[in-house]
């Protein structure tokens, strides 16, 4: 988790100090989610709630699953303005090296 967590760690978490979600765990929850089609916010909150107990394997979750409202209130403070670029280590291993954070 190290990894993903790494990959964003450029990104700048909006809310106040006594947010009570950790901003990668929500991050993860939601690209899990869209992946496996969700296409809004309280489709995210209702994936994680399913997933609950394989997100705890590897996730604090101290206060639990966001909610629906969390998820849209994180997501609408989040900079638009800046992105997550990837890139390729070694095109022979087709493995993502890294994230970065970056303004267009």
């Amino acid at each position: 988790m190290g990894e993903f967590f790494a990959c964003f760690a450029a990104l700048e978490d909006p809310r106040e100090n006594n947010a009570r979600h950790d901003l990668h765990e929500l991050l993860l929850i939601a690209l899990c989610a869209v992946l496996c089609g969700a296409e809004d916010c309280s489709d995210m909150a209702l994936f994680g709630r399913s997933k609950e107990a394989f997100f705890r394997t590897f996730l604090d979750l101290q206060h639990g699953i966001p909610s629906h409202d969390t998820f849209s209130r994180v997501f609408r403070m989040l900079d638009p303005g800046r992105s997550v670029r990837s890139e390729r280590s070694d095109s022979s291993q087709g493995r993502l090296r890294m994230f970065e954070v970056f303004e267009p």
